[in-house]
């Protein structure tokens, strides 16, 4: 039996975007990688970070606008963010 979780802390990464407060982290669809929801109360300097979830090493952030909560469609196709 493998163990999927032991809550150690291999790694904090750093999330690099200037006055966002990230939020959340969600799963995408496939599980092939973590979104950092950094939230920046009611300005636009918001932005959604990819994570690869293997390496822990985070991707280039995605400007938008006060992101708070993301959801994915069942396909994945689509999501759906919400501001609070």
């Amino acid at each position: 039996m493998s163990r999927l979780a032991d809550k150690r802390i291999r790694r904090r990464p750093h999330v690099d975007y200037e006055s966002a407060d990230p939020q959340h982290i969600v799963p995408s669809w496939d599980l092939k990688t973590l979104w950092v929801t950094n939230n920046d109360e009611g300005r636009t300097e918001g932005a959604l970070t990819p994570i690869d979830p293997k390496t822990g090493k985070p991707g280039n952030p995605i400007a938008v606008d006060d992101p708070y909560n993301m959801y994915f469609t069942p396909d994945g196709r689509s999501a759906i963010l919400s501001d609070h």
